[in-house]
């Protein structure tokens, strides 16, 4: 049992390496890359180097129209996108985003936490149930080894190597926190400011165990953006 928890962390990493290794193409000399494709990826990052998210925002629509082109070859595009939406609180289009993706194969734990979170924006908590039962990439066993649907067990997340942390980390976080919540209110009502208290506790919870400051920001700037207030 020990062997099979201490080999976990390697699981996940290779879970999603593998996924990603399978995407690429290692001969990239040899690919000729679309003109109209790689001018909206050097747009994109132009205006991120510019603080310029609004330009970002723009090309939502060519984003979704070469997203596969875009995911082999430029996948931190999709993310900084999302993370544009999510700050000018443009939860929709993100849900939207990341289920269009997801039809084509491609799936980040990093885009579904924003997604979860703006579904939690919207007070829709069973979509989020239906979007984890849906998902390969949350139902590989590597993965959903620190999910647990009776409640929370944050510790063992926590405890994973830094690189995995910072990418499988928040969202694997906020689906146990999800699942918690269901959990206590037993097919109740679930208010916002019973969510918004839980998500303070959640954050003052991650406070006690040391988590780095980067993880604690994702978490800070999620409450924010979803309740509109700001955290001193």
């Amino acid at each position: 049992m020990l062997k099979e928890i201490y080999e976990q962390p390697l699981a996940i990493k290779n879970t999603l390496m593998g996924r990603l290794d399978s995407k690429l193409n290692l001969n990239l000399p040899n690919i000729k890359f679309p003109k109209e494709e790689t001018l909206i990826v050097q747009k994109i990052k132009n205006a991120y180097i510019t603080h310029d998210y609004d330009s970002i925002i723009e090309e939502y629509d060519n984003v979704l129209n070469y997203c596969d082109f875009i995911c082999n070859y430029y996948e931190d595009i999709i993310l900084i996108l999302i993370e544009c939406l999510f700050n000018r609180r443009m939860f929709d289009q993100i849900i939207l985003l990341v289920e269009e993706l997801k039809k084509k194969e491609h799936e980040s734990c990093e885009w579904y936490y924003y997604a979860f979170a703006s579904l939690i924006a919207n007070e829709d908590l069973y979509y989020i149930k239906s979007m984890i039962a849906k998902s390969s990439l949350l139902n590989d066993n590597a993965i959903k080894y620190y999910i647990n649907d009776e409640g929370a067990d944050y510790a063992s997340i926590i405890g994973l190597h830094y690189e995995l942390l910072n990418t499988v980390g928040p969202c694997l976080l906020l689906i146990n926190f999800i699942n918690e919540i269901f959990v206590e209110t037993l097919n109740k009502e679930i208010s916002k400011d019973y969510l918004m208290m839980r998500f303070f506790d959640l954050l003052n919870l991650l406070y006690e165990y040391g988590v780095e400051e980067n993880i604690l920001d994702i978490f800070k700037n999620t409450i924010e953006k979803i309740y509109e207030i700001q955290i001193m």
